[in-house]
């Protein structure tokens, strides 16, 4: 009894000094969430609390959509984040995350620029990695066979009408794009030949269209091209007359000046009776409706966290939360470089043409949903110098838009010029860079 009596006196007095030295903890409360996902809960102290530095470049919708989010990381991480304009040279070698268009993808692999993805930051329930369609996150986020970013909103083309009828290509107008720091609305010009040369290129059996991936020699002037932008041609002609329908790219500001109409309905982009068979060198009839083919990578935003980032672990997390599901429908229509990638919003409508009503809102959503979830889609090569391409497939268009070249001699000079490129990067570098971005070749990030 009296040894009873001392040891009750003991443990009191440890008590009564703990909890004067402050060594006394409450016990975490359960289901408190991972905080690999973004979303620590608020009861809990985080492990790092560091001001990460995010580049993005000239976006001032997205940037000031992403800044409005300041706060709520602090409250949920204890740290903070800042957007900075990247250098132009090295454009992530300041940075923690780099936010960037898909396109530029490949060439920040093959410069060592970003880290893979961690698994486990994929597998957190604020990202809700799965939620994406799968045109997103096998095609767009993957480079040699490793997920590398995480999407905020991506774009493909939808066809705003002005029937509630289906239109074909022959009633969709070809509309000059204005500069790339204004953007219309209306794809460039590269753009509109692609999506319309898609669905006749495109085969089942070949993994590539525009190049051959032994030589890298383009394929842009072969018959699919040349028919699809003499077809591009001949729609160059309708702004004149009674245009129907347009491709369009979201422009959530407002209608311009030089729309030829007030657009009523949106749907996917037309398919096309008939592709072209490279093997046997000759057409080949599609049998039941139109083939449909979808442009995919023209334009959004991306982010990736930098091989040089000092706090890996705070920037998977803090872009597992701006890209995830929490943020998704905020930041989708924070501009017009992004645009939903996700099944589960599939149904919310989106103002894309900036004259508002949910109805049409809900038709441009419908739209964009079906064209990513279409059975074939035409990724747009993410190339060492991919700008450099594309600006002169920018150019063949108008040329023959314009009436100085023919189609064929239009894309027999961009394609050369292409050879060209390509030998400027380095045919066996540029070669390596786009197997990867088929999914053919492995991309290891260099060791650092």
């Amino acid at each position: 009894m009296r040894g009873t009596a001392a040891c009750r006196w003991w443990l009191a007095c440890a008590a009564l000094a703990c909890l004067a030295t402050g060594c006394w903890r409450q016990p975490e409360q359960q289901g408190s969430k991972n905080q690999e996902s973004g979303t620590p809960a608020a009861s809990r102290t985080p492990a790092t609390s560091v001001t990460l530095t995010v580049g993005l470049g000239d976006d001032p919708q997205l940037r000031s959509a992403i800044e409005v989010l300041a706060g709520e990381w602090r409250e949920l991480s204890g740290g903070g984040f800042e957007i900075v304009e990247p250098a132009a040279d090295g454009a992530a070698a300041e940075t923690d995350l780099l936010i960037f268009s898909p396109v530029q993808l490949g060439e920040l692999c093959e410069e060592g620029a970003l880290r893979p993805v961690r698994d486990s930051t994929l597998a957190s329930d604020a990202l809700a990695f799965d939620d994406f369609y799968p045109a997103v996150r096998d095609q767009l986020l993957r480079y040699g066979g490793r997920t590398m970013a995480l999407p905020i909103g991506c774009v493909t083309p939808v066809v705003a009408t002005t029937s509630e009828e289906p239109v074909q290509w022959d009633a969709v107008g070809y509309f000059p794009f204005v500069t790339r720091e204004s953007p219309s609305g209306m794809p460039r010009p590269a753009w509109q030949l692609l999506a319309r040369a898609a669905p006749l290129a495109v085969d089942d059996l070949r993994e590539s269209v525009l190049f051959n991936p032994e030589t890298m020699a383009p394929a842009i002037e072969s018959p699919p091209f040349v028919a699809a932008l003499a077809q591009l041609v001949d729609a160059a002609q309708l702004k004149a007359g009674p245009t129907t329908a347009a491709l369009r790219t979201p422009f959530r500001d407002g209608v311009l000046s030089d729309e030829p109409a007030v657009w009523t309905h949106a749907q996917t982009p037309p398919g096309a009776p008939r592709r072209y068979d490279a093997v046997r060198s000759d057409w080949v009839s599609v049998s039941g409706p139109p083939r449909r083919v979808s442009l995919v990578g023209v334009d959004g935003r991306l982010i990736g966290v930098t091989a040089g980032s000092r706090n890996a672990a705070a920037a998977f997390r803090l872009a597992a939360w701006l890209a995830g599901k929490s943020n998704a429908r905020q930041l989708s229509v924070a501009g017009p470089h992004v645009a939903n990638v996700r099944r589960s919003l599939s149904r919310s409508s989106d103002n894309w043409l900036g004259i508002g009503g949910a109805g049409l809102g809900r038709e441009v959503a419908l739209a964009a949903d079906q064209s990513w979830q279409s059975e074939h889609q035409l990724p747009v090569p993410r190339l060492i110098e991919a700008e450099r391409y594309l600006a002169v497939l920018d150019e063949a268009v108008k040329q023959a838009a314009g009436g100085s070249a023919s189609p064929e001699d239009a894309l027999r000079r961009a394609s050369e010029r292409w050879d060209e490129l390509t030998d400027e990067v380095g045919r066996e570098r540029q070669r390596r860079c786009y197997l990867r971005h088929l999914g053919l070749d492995q991309y290891a990030p260099p060791k650092r």
